[in-house]
């Protein structure tokens, strides 16, 4: 019994050692920092805005935020189901990546967008977060309207416009040196 709770103390330790919180100001020097490429476009001032709320929203900047939806947002009635899958989707990470689109949790079928572990998503490395969330971007930009995932890729971009509406790039102005 005591080597159950030993390892589940050194467990929890080293997963809230990893647990990073940032400020809006933070997050915007990572974007203003991020190496960008053909297919890793620079987000407009107005979209990062959005996200950066979105993530202070979601996952109040903490890098290691996991959250489960089980409500559809656009559902009538207080419905509790996921629209269009039998899947409740994990939202993993600053900026709440998702199993269903992003990443994979080694159970739940998922196109894997960015190739990667979930979990890659809950450490304090935001790297690989924000080169994933540039991935989804450029999916959503070069595919939104009938290439592969459109679905679940405008599912999310409008949540994400409908949550963070009447934030723009003031959101962010006090970061700008």
């Amino acid at each position: 019994m005591r080597v159950l709770v030993a390892f589940l103390l050194a467990v929890l330790g080293s997963s809230l050692a990893e647990e990073r919180r940032l400020s809006r100001c933070d997050l915007k020097k990572a974007f203003d920092n991020q190496t960008y490429s053909d297919t890793l476009q620079r987000l407009d001032f107005n979209s990062m805005a959005k996200i950066v709320y979105y993530a202070e929203q979601k996952s109040g900047f903490n890098t290691s935020a996991v959250t489960h939806e089980t409500e559809d947002h656009n559902a009538k009635d207080g419905a509790t189901v996921w629209p269009h899958s039998e899947e409740v989707p994990t939202f993993y990470g600053l900026f709440q990546l998702s199993n269903l689109l992003a990443c994979s949790d080694g159970t739940t079928p998922s196109p894997e967008i960015c190739s990667m572990d979930c979990n890659n998503f809950i450490d304090d490395d935001i790297r690989d977060d924000l080169k994933c969330l540039l991935e989804v971007h450029a999916a959503f930009i070069k595919n939104a309207f009938g290439g592969p995932h459109s679905e679940k890729l405008q599912q999310r971009y409008r949540r994400i416009n409908r949550e963070s509406r009447n934030k723009s790039s003031d959101y962010l102005r006090e970061c700008v040196p």
